[in-house]
């Protein structure tokens, strides 16, 4: 299956409004989550990509927020997709690794190409 890899905050997720909380627990707390904003077109941008491709959201977030994730996705007007989380590199890597096997990965849109591209390939 074609897919898009996506990576979520600052790519399509303006999580701004929370960074003065990092370190606390309300950083990730559901509430505040709910209240981050789509990035500038990436609503259309992503519901446009949906139409040909299956789009996979990778964020560096613990693994425990991935439905809190989804859930933002869905509220927010985006096309569906799979949600991943991972707060390490390493455990982002080893997603991708796995998606690897059932995705046939055409691009990565995010703000860290560097890993992107080394694991895409």
């Amino acid at each position: 299956m074609k897919a898009i890899l996506v990576f979520i905050d600052g790519t399509t997720c303006d999580m701004r409004h929370r960074i003065t909380l990092q370190g606390t627990d309300d950083f990730f707390s559901d509430e505040n989550i709910m209240k981050d904003i789509p990035t500038a077109g990436s609503v259309e941008c992503m519901n446009e990509l949906a139409e040909n491709y299956h789009l996979v959201y990778m964020g560096a977030r613990p693994y425990e927020y991935n439905e809190i994730t989804a859930k933002w996705y869905m509220a927010k007007g985006f096309a569906d997709g799979e949600v991943y989380c991972g707060k390490s590199q390493d455990e982002r890597m080893n997603i991708v690794k796995y998606l690897k096997k059932k995705y046939e990965f055409y691009a990565g849109i995010g703000d860290r190409w560097m890993i992107m591209n080394s694991t895409l390939n």
